[in-house]
């Protein structure tokens, strides 16, 4: 197999596996340069959605939550937007200094002016009791008490007590401001004075006292403990001290036994803290750096801000989180793509090609040669002294391991080998010296594609020319690029006449046209599929596929198909590389014309090219597979990134599902928010429930959102909107309920995370079981009273006047949902009367089937109904003129799952069942549960049948009606896959009998009974 093609099959690979995977713990920076290289830096203030441009700490609660504490207010960051938090009394909570979680999971909030704020089961109250002013450390002690750095000393927070609020009474310490808080292993409390002092609590006592005298010049500023207990000190300087001895009997010592370790130009730090690979970050005024396990220190260079860095954290995912008291958040998230360009400290240019020739990374630009050895480093040899200035296009090996250069105008072709070069231009008898791309063949000669036509390379010397001029069937000389199929027939793509075909003998087909009549146009992919015997073909916003010599075009749908710069099959799977990112999907699906060809695809995956630089894929550029690294080289419009295919298999971890908030409304127009996390009473004369809940992920996730309310939901709902959603529930019978929010990787359902809550609803006096028990009781001996008065006193006048009275709450019922569906229906001209026809369709089945009357009846409302949903979903939508997007889509989706909710105030099952199933298919490629088979409520593959037909015989805003033989033809066509065959073959049935449903024909049950 030939190199170019592992290239792009590798990367499609690592593709499929991006659709299980998309985050990881951070790996160990090897050296300065390397620190951001593998990241991708996002900062955030007032310019992009943070409500403030300063932040002065961070943290993660055990939720998953972002919290991020400024003079402007308290935030909390879900992945998606900043929430300006505020307490039960609705202020907002300003001038916060310091946060803590304690090991309750309660999140305490230390202010300058305000005092504390402890945020519990989901609200957020001030500790009256706790009023020390300019907090600056809160932390928690082995018996549970809330430790509180302030101006005026250490507080002691005791919820125990009576009075639980007290202070460090010894002198040392009272009244003097205290800066840092932590607690070690043993359960002690550290703490250093804003003066520099250390000390040391034990059960709320001073256990020891060291001056800032006694650090010999150093003036400690904060005091860390990491996960093994070893105590750190960071200082005003550019020293971290490590304790070496912190045992009881060394605090008997005037002097605390440390070892200085220097932090270069990183000085006054600020806060220190150790990430999950057991590096110790430090933070500082002017920037921040690491020590690695062996105590060396690296100065972290290339951040988006350098300033004031108080605070740095990691999250769930191995993300850091910078906070600054002068530029806001920085997110620094770990990505598959490393800088390999910026860790040698190349230049930002236009990236064409990149390939590894024997150890060294050979990268060409529009301004030159640019070669990386193993350790990162730019190094210089003839070539790239030769190329200074020289567009760089293309490179290949051939099989005596020379390295090939495609040079863009002044040296055309080239080829190297052991330090010497030889090179061919016009003079040498090259059609153009702009030579654009290059291919290794299978019997061992080059091709070369230039600016004026085709040279085979044989032996290093031209072999044969392919031009206009030699080939009248080259109307185009151009060529971007270039295939071979098994046979050693050759392709070359044109830029702007299609495809080229070089046969073995020597003879040229021009292929300009697909089947479909499209013009090829400029050729920007090719790729030959070893499994099909066929070759892809992208010329930037289309795919084709050809065999033999026919290209037939392939429908993508809504995917992404913009700027497709290459085109890849791996197996069953097609990678498309468009400027900012790569999409998988799988072959069989996207030939399917039965698939609908959206993101929502459970093939479907995608990754950006997530990097600092935003860079995207060049066009036409040559890319490199290293096996051993198993990394993928590419060139791009600022930088070359490798792409580590292993990266997302090591760790992933699965974004968490929250409840953001309830909110519970009252007929007094009232409303209060209840805590997200403990057991919930509803009150009884609530009039709505309003839940709202997301997923946590600060990465790209394709995860997908599910949620149902257990005791009224009878299956999980799957969010069509989004990470985000509300649901609002208005009627709720008396009992336990419980409700799940659900994160769930969209191609391993095994992956999930799940969040629940209980609530409660006092059941009414007629709700409970022992007053029904007694109504029926009554009922009973009321009916058995009714039923002998009637037998006694019966008269055919009597039964008449029931008889009639029974048929007028029936028609009563019939014109009531007549009327809602009429109204249903007129949201849209175009579908007036589609509910009645679809109602009527599926009565007609079920007849067939041998419903009774009851059901017929049941079946027929359930008809009118099935599209109830759609009365939430907003005009512009129904009505528009243009294309959905995908938002839309989803939108227009979610009428079934909404008409599901609505129905089930009826307390009818069935009725429900039709309006939340029409839309599954009998594959299981339906929507919105995706259930197959008869798992699909009977009612649903009723109206499921009728829908279709009424759709395809319907006049449309998009179509003309269709001839009832073709419909007919269809629903043969779909039986087993999109509808019940069963049912199908009923509605076949039926058609063929002439019946036709109408909108204006009245339904009499009572005939049909007889």
């Amino acid at each position: 197999m030939k190199k170019t093609g592992i290239v792009y099959q590798l990367v499609a690979f690592c593709c499929c596996l991006l659709s299980f995977c998309f985050a990881g713990r951070a790996l160990a920076v090897e050296n300065q340069r390397s620190m951001f290289a593998a990241y991708k830096q996002t900062q955030y203030n007032s310019a992009n959605g943070m409500p403030s441009d300063e932040a002065n700490t961070i943290t993660q609660t055990r939720d998953g939550y972002l919290w991020i504490g400024s003079y402007s207010g308290l935030m909390r960051f879900n992945g998606q937007v900043f929430q300006t938090m505020k307490d039960v009394d609705d202020q907002i909570i300003s001038r916060v200094r310091c946060l803590y979680e304690d090991s309750k999971h309660r999140l305490w909030i230390g202010t300058t002016n305000d005092g504390a704020y402890c945020y519990e089961n989901g609200l957020i109250r001030q500790t009256d009791s706790i009023r020390a002013t300019n907090q600056r450390a809160i932390t928690e002690d082995k018996e549970g008490r809330i430790l509180i750095g302030a101006a005026e000393g250490v507080a002691i927070y005791d919820e125990r007590q009576a009075e639980p609020l007290s202070w460090i009474e010894d002198p040392r310490l009272k009244n003097h401001m205290t800066v840092s808080l932590t607690e070690d292993l043993e359960g002690r409390v550290w703490g250093v004075t804003y003066d520099g002092d250390v000390f040391v609590l034990k059960d709320a006592r001073i256990a020891a006292y060291f001056p800032k005298t006694g650090f010999k010049g150093q003036s400690p500023k904060h005091v860390f403990c990491d996960i093994n207990g070893v105590v750190y000190l960071a200082t005003s300087g550019n020293t971290v001290m490590r304790v070496e001895d912190s045992s009881d009997a060394a605090f008997l010592s005037e002097n605390l036994k440390v070892t200085a370790f220097s932090t270069g130009k990183i000085e006054n730090h600020s806060s220190l803290y150790m990430d999950h690979e057991g590096k110790l970050m430090v933070c500082a005024n002017n920037g921040f750096g690491f020590f690695d396990k062996s105590m060396q220190f690296h100065e972290a260079e290339g951040g988006l801000f350098n300033s004031s860095i108080e605070k740095i954290i990691q999250d769930y995912h191995g993300n850091y989180w910078l906070a600054s008291s002068r530029s806001g958040v920085l997110n620094i998230a770990r990505s598959r793509f490393t800088d390999v360009s910026g860790m040698a400290m190349a230049p930002k240019d236009v990236y064409n090609a990149v390939i590894k020739y024997r150890g060294d990374l050979y990268m060409g630009a529009d301004n030159g040669l640019y070669v990386m050895d193993a350790q990162q480093k730019l190094i210089s040899n003839p070539l790239t002294e030769l190329l200074k200035g020289i567009r760089i296009r293309y490179f290949a090996k051939d099989r005596e391991d020379a390295l090939w250069i495609a040079a863009y105008n002044k040296y055309g072709l080239i080829r190297y080998k052991d330090g010497q070069w030889k090179n061919w231009t016009r003079k040498d008898g090259l059609p153009s010296d702009k030579v654009r791309s290059l291919l290794a063949l299978r019997n061992g000669d080059m091709a070369v594609g230039t600016g004026n036509g085709l040279v085979i390379m044989h032996d290093g010397a031209i072999h044969k020319t392919y031009t206009r001029s030699t080939h009248r069937e080259m109307a185009n000389g151009v060529i971007l690029c270039l295939c071979e199929d098994p046979d050693g027939n050759l392709y070359a793509g044109s830029d702007g006449s299609g495809v080229y075909k070089i046969r073995t003998d020597g003879t040229v087909r021009a292929l300009p046209l697909a089947k479909n009549g499209d013009n090829l146009g400029s050729i920007l992919s090719m790729e030959w599929d070893e499994k099909r015997n066929g070759m892809w073909i992208g010329n930037g916003n289309h795919v084709y596929f050809m065999q033999g010599e026919d290209v037939v075009k392939i429908n993508t749908g809504k995917l992404n198909s913009v700027n497709l710069f290459k085109i890849v099959p791996y197996g069953d799977r097609l990678s498309m590389f468009s400027s900012q990112m790569i999409q998988s999907v799988n072959i069989a699906d996207l030939l399917d014309p039965n698939v609908e060809k959206t993101e929502r695809m459970k093939s479907y995956s995608s990754t950006r090219y997530d990097n600092t630089l935003n860079s995207s894929l060049t066009v036409n550029a040559c890319h490199y597979y290293d096996p051993e690294e198993q990394k993928v080289y590419l060139a791009c419009s600022r930088n070359v990134l490798a792409m580590d295919l292993n990266y997302n298999v090591r760790n992933y971890v699965i974004p968490y599902a929250v409840i953001d908030s309830i909110q519970i409304h009252m007929p007094d127009g009232s409303a209060a928010y209840y805590p997200t996390n403990s057991d919930i009473e509803i009150p009884q004369d609530f009039t709505q429930l309003d839940i709202k809940f997301s997923i946590l992920s600060f990465i790209n996730s394709q995860s997908e959102l599910y949620y149902y309310l257990e005791g009224y939901n009878r299956m999980p709902i799957r969010n069509e909107g989004g990470n985000s959603h509300i649901t609002r529930y208005s009627t709720l019978p008396g009992g336990d309920y419980t409700f799940h929010v659900i994160s769930q990787s969209r191609n391993d359902p095994s992956k999930r995370h799940e969040t629940k809550i209980k609530l409660h609803k006092k059941k009414k006096l007629s709700e409970e079981t022992w007053a029904q028990v007694v109504g029926a009781v009554l009922a009973l001996g009321l009916v058995g009273g009714i039923v002998y008065l009637v037998m006694k006193q019966r008269s055919a006048k009597k039964l008449a006047e029931a008889e009639a009275k029974r048929k007028m709450e029936e028609e009563f019922t019939e014109r009531t949902i007549l009327t809602i569906s009429n109204t249903i229906d007129a949201k849209d001209e175009y579908t007036n009367g589609h509910s009645r026809r679809v109602a009527q369709y599926a009565l007609e089945i079920g007849r067939m089937e041998g419903l009774n009357l009851e059901e017929q009846r049941e079946l027929y409302y359930a008809g009118l109904l099935h599209d109830i949903g759609k009365i939430a979903i907003p005009d512009s939508i129904l009505k528009g003129k243009t294309k959905l997007t995908d938002e839309e889509y989803a939108t227009i989706k979610s009428h079934t799952s909404r008409g599901a909710e609505i129905l089930a105030e009826m307390k009818n099952q069935k009725l429900a069942d039709g309006a939340h199933y029409h839309h599954e298919r009998y594959d299981g490629k339906g929507y919105p549960e995706h259930l197959n088979g008869e798992k699909i409520p009977m009612y649903g593959r009723m109206i499921a049948v009728g829908d279709v037909v009424d759709a395809m015989n319907s006049k449309r805003t998009y179509k003309d009606s269709i001839d009832m033989s073709v419909v007919i033809a269809e629903l043969k066509r779909c039986a087993g896959t999109q509808l019940d065959p069963q049912y199908a073959a009923d509605m076949v049935r039926i058609l063929e009998g002439g019946f036709v449903a109408d909108a204006d024909r009245d339904v009499d049950f009572e005939e049909e009974e007889e």
